[in-house]
């Protein structure tokens, strides 16, 4: 698979649509107490933190996840064994939208057609709330932490909605009484649009490798990703900026990119107002966080625009 096929997910995913770790669980005494309930976890009594854990395994030709499960928050725990599958989202139907209908306005939002690119945000935006996923690797699962309400949930494979007309995918039911806490993250990331200037990622707090990162898209009937890549000292904000202005019509990834492809971690995108804590597994070190999403309004890249950041993890 090419570089800007990999790059490409709904995210304009490609977005790289990448990720934390987030275990619906606070603390690790909590993760430790977790009891499994075939293929859905619950902390035990003696747990300073309830949650869910529910296992979402990704091969090849499979994904795999419990059918059903209770509203409040609800942790994903996902892994891959196949290095062409691992982009893992999770988005809530609308009432009267099928899986069908989602699938192809998330598949036109990613296209490299502004017009199409146009009309799909605004068909993604009436049918479904994309809400987060994670961008990993084989041997490097990771984890987000969602709350659910009552409805129709569906996980899917971002890649897979671009590369074949039937991603493979696992419909989720949530029903019953909530319950159950959000951990806590030592870092919040915020996606919004600043007056006069444009998109922007804004970090509070401090990104700590091996804990849980919050993502907060405050941008107005936009969706958007953030992603993690390892770079050193001489990728500048200016070598970001040449990077995306380098990118073809047809959306064919620049060469000697500042990034290596292969090595993204982060979340994947989120619809307006929506927020999802995540945790992959980050090592201390300098990363650039981009967005390989696109404007919902001209079909322009957000990077493009200056939408990305270099950051420390500690």
């Amino acid at each position: 698979m090419n570089n800007s096929r990999m790059f490409r997910h709904a995210l304009g995913v490609a977005a790289a649509g990448l990720l934390l770790l987030s275990s619906g669980v606070g603390t690790s005494s909590v993760a430790e107490a977790a009891v499994d309930t075939g293929g859905e976890h619950r902390t035990s009594p003696t747990s300073v933190r309830e949650t869910r854990t529910l296992r979402v395994s990704s091969t090849a030709d499979s994904l795999r996840a419990p059918e059903s499960t209770t509203p409040g928050p609800t942790t994903f725990r996902v892994d891959t064994t196949a290095e062409d599958s691992g982009w893992i989202g999770l988005a809530r139907l609308r009432e009267g939208a099928s899986w069908q209908r989602f699938r192809l306005a998330l598949k036109r939002t990613l296209s490299s057609d502004p017009s199409k690119i146009v009309e799909g945000s605004a068909e993604l935006n009436r049918s479904a709330e994309l809400l987060g996923g994670v961008v990993i690797h084989p041997g490097e699962p990771g984890v987000f932490t969602q709350r659910l309400r009552t409805g129709s949930y569906v996980l899917f494979d971002y890649k897979d909605v671009v590369r074949t007309s039937e991603p493979r995918h696992a419909e989720l039911v949530v029903s019953g009484t909530a319950r159950g806490d959000v951990p806590r993250a030592t870092a919040t990331l915020v996606s919004r649009t600043v007056a006069g200037v444009g998109p922007r990622f804004e970090v509070h707090g401090t990104v700590r490798a091996g804990c849980p990162v919050r993502f907060v898209n405050r941008m107005d009937q936009q969706i958007n990703e953030a992603v993690f890549f390892p770079v050193g000292q001489d990728v500048t904000r200016e070598r970001l900026q040449s990077f995306f202005e380098s990118f073809g019509d047809d959306g064919e990834f620049p060469a000697n990119p500042p990034v290596d492809p292969s090595s993204g971690l982060g979340v994947l995108p989120l619809s307006s107002d929506e927020s999802a804590v995540f945790q992959v597994p980050l090592k201390p070190g300098r990363y650039a966080v981009l967005t390989f999403i696109k404007d919902a309004d001209d079909g322009v890249r957000l990077g493009t625009k200056g939408q990305y950041e270099i950051i420390h993890v500690e």
